[in-house]
């Protein structure tokens, strides 16, 4: 695919179940994204995409994208890169390791980068779609135990859990240890799961769930999005361990407004989306219930 740089803002207002036809039911291909004979159980063998979102990380692609394997159990695997409006060489240097580039004019935010990545995916034929940042800190020696359980239709969904094998902090920076674990309480309460690590960006889907998406968040809501979307659909969502890796680079929430203002606007961007998911969820299924939080 060429690369092209349209304005991510065309595609902010719209979720990506309205520009993607929903999937049909399993066991048949999703014509949201091109049909097959037999999407799961039969003998071939379609692509795997994966989609990193990227802003300003020409150092880190460099480094990152020789170890991203272009085989995966058979299947052969495509690079999509969306460059979030960088300043540096990351779309150069995408280009230069054969992955397709998709760039926005102006850093936007990783929810609307993911949203203009998945939209390159429409009218193609695919078993499976892995979502990795481009900073790092996904070891892409994890993808062929995180795309197994895809591959093998024993999930729709699998997130790559820093904290399953030990909840222990490690390296984890003390403000996001302290936001995920109040997060685990909340959603494993109101939703009834067992998720250890929901902002965890690493996953794994495939076409029926990726086509149950509606992503509407421009910053880092997508990953809770992603959960209260499984939920409503009755997705099948499994954990698999991943390491811990934090290489000493300036987060990016801090990208648009500080240090400080960058990480408040970021869990206010995350209570909004689990109040907005809680009350979306209610009205297609009584059991969360916003009550619970408080009790």
């Amino acid at each position: 695919m060429a690369s092209t740089s349209p304005k991510a803002h065309d595609t902010n207002q719209l979720t990506v179940a309205s520009r993607l036809r929903r999937a049909t039911p399993p066991g048949c291909g999703s014509p949201a994204f091109g049909t097959r004979t037999g999407w799961r159980g039969y003998d071939c063998l379609l692509m795997v995409y994966t989609i990193m979102t990227a802003y300003n990380e020409e150092a880190a692609l460099a480094t990152l994208l020789p170890l991203v394997p272009r085989r995966v159990d058979g299947h052969d695997m495509k690079i999509i890169v969306v460059d979030d409006g960088s300043t540096d060489a990351t779309a150069a240097v995408a280009a230069s390791h054969g992955c397709s580039v998709v760039r926005s004019e102006t850093n936007q935010g990783k929810g609307a980068s993911l949203r203009l990545g998945i939209a390159q995916l429409r009218d193609r034929t695919f078993d499976g779609v892995i979502f990795m940042d481009a900073d790092g800190q996904h070891d892409p020696a994890h993808i062929p135990q995180l795309i197994k359980p895809i591959l093998d239709d024993t999930a729709d969904m699998v997130v790559g859990s820093r904290y399953i094998a030990s909840g222990a902090r490690g390296k984890t920076p003390w403000n996001r240890y302290l936001v995920r674990s109040v997060t685990v309480v909340v959603l494993n309460r109101i939703l009834g799961t067992d998720i250890t690590d929901p902002y965890s960006g690493y996953r794994v889907m495939n076409p029926s769930m990726l086509a149950c998406l509606e992503l509407t968040g421009d910053r880092y809501e997508s990953e809770l999005e992603m959960l209260f979307c499984a939920t409503r659909a009755d997705m099948r969502v499994v954990e698999r361990p991943i390491r811990k890796i934090y290489n000493g680079a300036t987060s990016k929430m801090s990208a648009r407004r500080g240090r400080i203002l960058g990480r408040v606007e970021v869990v206010w961007g995350y209570a909004k989306t689990i109040v907005r998911g809680v009350l979306r969820t209610q009205a297609t299924d009584t059991s969360p219930d916003l009550e619970l939080i408080a009790s």
